[in-house]
């Protein structure tokens, strides 16, 4: 026996939205159904809120899109003499200036930030059945341009770099060595998802102040402290930290989670890890000196570069009024005993990359044509097919999925 099929159906594309796009689609109307749970009104909401959460008690709630439309009453329209089916269209346009879809929750403090839009279609219909809703979460993104990609992909890229240093002993009473850990990035404004990120990590250590004993050391002899050569030695990691403010007082909170390992022990990188071990440079800190009888002194130094390239799947750096999130790149060096931590923030954006997933590539002109040819035709000729509201790949984010196929929609029943 087959499932009676619902009354009104949702119809959208399996697309991420971007701010300032369209989010355009149809509802079905099954009049033999309709009547039968006589339905008097359908209309459909965008909706999106923020919301913040402090210890799951002061909460705050901020609207950020709230648009509805009409699109049926008791009356107004029929279906074709030979269908009982009843195609309705709709559009809305999304704010150019709106946060992306986000969703951050720590168990540790028991707060959360997050950020959820959603289209949804509601029947109305008298009686104790109250209201019928089918609700849709859709996933949005900031729009930008290609820049950030014709940056990466130049051959003058420049670089930004942070370090560490620290020093290290060897043994109760020896003399002071170091070991500096430098980390680079693109020096681009904000890095793309989706689209590989090319980075490298210099470790250079010296060693304690010393005489060279013998100008012919073999070039394989270890030399405290040493360089790590193997990336599983090397920790990069990804995270995300949230600020939350609900109100003065105990309504703050700062969420800190991990997102992403690029390297690590067990770790397989996107590429592969190229690694560079230098020969070891003797560097004379002190002249020998016949008179004096004073011998020669310096420092070993040795270094070791390895690069490669990482991917971003995080939700876009945004900042609201109550909060803010920026994810943050950290990077681990274990050496002799010795951890070296080096971290710098990571400014995000998304891209429509060619790496992308299931990317829906848009040409801005044909986009802006396009639209005013449904202008000029009207919303009702306009075909969910040819919807405009893409700009970015298929992602999951915020905590849920991008719009779900009808049959899969919640359906929410409220009493009168």
């Amino acid at each position: 026996m087959h499932p009676t099929p619902p009354a009104f159906d949702v119809i959208l594309p399996p697309i991420t939205y971007c701010s300032g796009s369209y989010v355009e689609g149809e509802v079905q109307l099954n009049f033999r159904n309709l009547q039968q749970d006589r339905f008097e009104k359908i209309y459909v909401a965008l909706a999106g809120r923020a919301q913040a959460a402090v210890d799951e008690e002061e909460r705050k709630s901020i609207t950020l899109v709230d648009l509805s439309r009409v699109l049926w009453t008791y009356g107004a329209e029929y279906p074709p003499p030979d269908s009982d089916i009843l195609r309705l269209f709709f559009r809305f346009r999304l704010p150019d200036d709106i946060p992306p879809s986000f969703y951050h929750y720590t168990s540790r403090t028991l707060s959360t930030c997050a950020i959820l839009y959603s289209l949804s279609a509601v029947g109305i219909r008298p009686g104790h059945s109250g209201v019928c809703k089918l609700h849709n979460p859709i996933v949005v993104l900031p729009y930008t341009d290609l820049s950030l990609l014709r940056a990466l992909a130049s051959t003058d890229l420049e670089w930004k770099t942070v370090h560490a240093e620290k020093h290290v002993y060897k043994g109760l009473l020896g003399n002071e060595g170091s070991v500096r850990v430098e980390l680079s990035v693109p020096d681009i404004p904000a890095f793309p998802l989706f689209t590989p990120i090319p980075f490298k990590i210099n470790i250079t250590t010296n060693t304690p102040l010393t005489t060279r004993r013998s100008r012919d050391d073999p070039d394989k002899t270890v030399i405290f402290p040493a360089p790590p050569t193997n990336p599983s030695h090397l920790t990069l990691e990804l995270f995300r930290r949230t600020n939350v403010f609900v109100r003065r007082g105990s309504g703050e909170a700062i969420l800190t989670s991990q997102v992403a390992t690029f390297l690590g022990a067990g770790v397989c990188p996107h590429d592969p890890v190229k690694v560079d071990v230098l020969e070891k440079e003797w560097v004379i800190k002190q002249s020998a000196d016949a008179r004096t009888k004073t011998k020669e002194k310096g420092v070993w130094v040795q270094c070791a570069q390895f690069a490669s390239r990482f991917l971003l799947f995080i939700p876009p750096t945004f900042s609201l009024g109550d909060g803010d999130h920026v994810p943050r790149m950290s990077c681990e060096v274990n050496c002799q005993s010795l951890r070296v931590r080096v971290g710098c923030p990571m400014l995000t954006e998304t891209k429509v990359s060619p790496q992308a997933p299931r990317a829906i590539r848009r040409v801005r002109k044909r986009r802006e044509a396009r639209d005013a040819y449904h202008r000029h035709l009207g919303c009702r000729q306009a075909h969910p097919a040819h919807a405009t509201a893409s700009c970015a790949a298929q992602v999951r984010s915020a905590g849920h999925s991008p719009s779900s196929p009808p049959s899969r929609c919640r359906r929410d029943h409220v009493g009168a």
